[in-house]
């Protein structure tokens, strides 16, 4: 099964009563062959938190959003009207969920029940489906499969058509050199003719994607050899995939 990069968008922390619902979730999820990536709690920041989102939006295939409550509005008012007793989630899940929408991410929506219905977890303003979740059940996330499996092969799909250009040539360089050997960074470089920067950072994309193996040294001259995965791609590249240029 293709292993499958997806970014959950949640709370850093939830209470008690909805950590086992999050569990099995992400063992449901984990069946499938996603690897959940979460600012804060399996991603650590390493710039600004806007940058590093996008950053960790550019390395997965796909989002789902969890609008789980994370402020509590006891007493207030909104446009002078009351609006008392509300939930909110937190406000990372709008802003990521908007930054993979921009990026042509898939993305799902789950809101749990007692969140108030605004901003990207309204359906009515964003036009798509938000899925309502008894957050309190512990198996919640049983009930999914039905959008859980469209939601891979669409993330399946983006990964197999979303490749740079200069990554491809990198792939088609290393796919004909599996054979004999490994490559380093400087014989990429000599073949397809890019600056230094370029390489390193088209070979970093394709490692960190699975399509690329580094082979460390202790005096750091590493080679690279395209996985199975790569080659898998490679060849099913002409079959419908398409690069950005």
């Amino acid at each position: 099964m293709t292993e499958l990069r997806v970014f959950v968008s949640k709370p850093s922390t939830v209470t008690e009563r909805y950590r086992s619902g999050i569990e099995r979730f992400n063992a449901r999820i984990a069946e499938l062959g996603f690897v959940a990536q979460t600012l804060g709690v399996s991603i650590v920041g390493r710039t600004n938190p806007l940058e590093d989102v996008v950053d960790l939006v550019d390395r997965t295939h796909g989002m789902i959003v969890l609008g789980w409550p994370q402020i509590e509005i006891r007493d207030g008012f909104l446009r002078d009207a009351p609006f008392a007793n509300t939930c909110l989630a937190t406000e990372w899940n709008h802003i990521e969920p908007a930054i993979a929408r921009a990026r042509g991410r898939p993305t799902i929506f789950l809101r749990e029940r007692s969140v108030k219905a605004r901003g990207l977890l309204d359906a009515a303003s964003l036009g798509t489906y938000v899925r309502e979740i008894d957050g309190l059940r512990p198996d919640w996330a049983d009930d999914l499969s039905e959008i859980l499996t469209p939601f891979r092969r669409d993330m399946e799909a983006f990964s197999r058509r979303n490749i740079a250009y200069e990554s491809l040539c990198v792939l088609k360089v290393l796919y004909a050199a599996s054979a004999p050997r490994a490559l380093t960074a400087a014989e990429l470089r000599k073949e397809l003719g890019y600056p230094a920067g370029q390489v390193k950072s088209v070979l970093k994309a394709l490692v960190d994607s699975g399509r690329v193996e580094c082979i460390e040294y202790l005096d750091s001259s590493n080679e690279y050899k395209i996985t199975s995965g790569g080659k898998a791609f490679f060849d099913g590249f002409t079959m419908g995939a398409a690069w950005r240029v």
